[in-house]
């Protein structure tokens, strides 16, 4: 009779152990199978610089370069962008805005910075810079109504104002641009290179990276 209860006892306690191991078990499985749930990295929306160079300056309009020796004539400015993003994921670029700055004088021997960008509502400013270097003291003054705006939709040659040069404020270019590589555009404007005398105003410092106000 003792050794049926001890056996009956036996058999009651490894149920009782069975249970809890399973039960033990079947949390940690949860558990682990939420954490290695793959959580989705948020979409950055950003302008595309990967493939060349998207601020570009040119003198006669057939070889563009980032950057220049200048002399007297007339030079042609472009900036472009794209949306990044994929088509699938529908991201929108909001109130997207162009701005420049652009020195005023330099002197001779110096290398000045032009610099370019965009921002925008949804999305992360980008920025380039123009390297200028001049042989002579030289004048840079804006050809008036040459700027203006481009896209590869509807807009073709959309004259802009001189907001564009107030860096920090800028103007704007479109109200929104769809997510699809291949939705893009750019600015352009035109300025005149001239000789300045000895006697005009000091050449314009090297701006900072975010220039307070355009010269022009």
């Amino acid at each position: 009779m003792k050794k049926m209860i001890k056996k009956v006892a036996l058999i009651l306690i490894m149920m009782l152990v069975a249970t809890s191991v399973a039960t033990v078990v079947s949390v940690p499985q949860e558990v682990q199978a939420a954490a290695k749930a793959k959580k989705k990295k948020p979409t950055v929306i950003r302008f595309n610089c990967s493939s060349g160079t998207y601020a570009t300056i040119s003198r006669g309009g057939t070889t563009w370069s980032k950057g220049a020796t200048l002399k007297p004539g007339t030079y042609t400015v472009k900036c472009s962008f794209r949306n990044y993003c994929s088509k699938e994921i529908h991201k929108t670029i909001s109130q997207l805005r162009g701005q420049a700055w652009v020195p005023g004088t330099i002197k001779k021997g110096q290398t000045a910075s032009m610099f370019l960008g965009f921002t925008a509502k949804n999305a992360d400013s980008k920025q380039y810079i123009l390297s200028l270097k001049a042989k002579d003291n030289l004048k840079l003054s804006y050809v008036s109504g040459s700027a203006k705006f481009t896209n590869n939709g509807n807009v073709k040659g959309r004259k802009l104002s001189t907001d564009l040069f107030k860096w920090g404020k800028g103007v704007q270019l479109s109200k929104s641009v769809p997510g699809n590589k291949k939705c893009s555009g750019y600015f352009t404007f035109k300025m005149k290179v001239s000789k300045a005398s000895s006697s005009s105003k000091k050449p314009s410092k090297k701006p900072t990276k975010k220039p307070s106000k355009s010269d022009w």
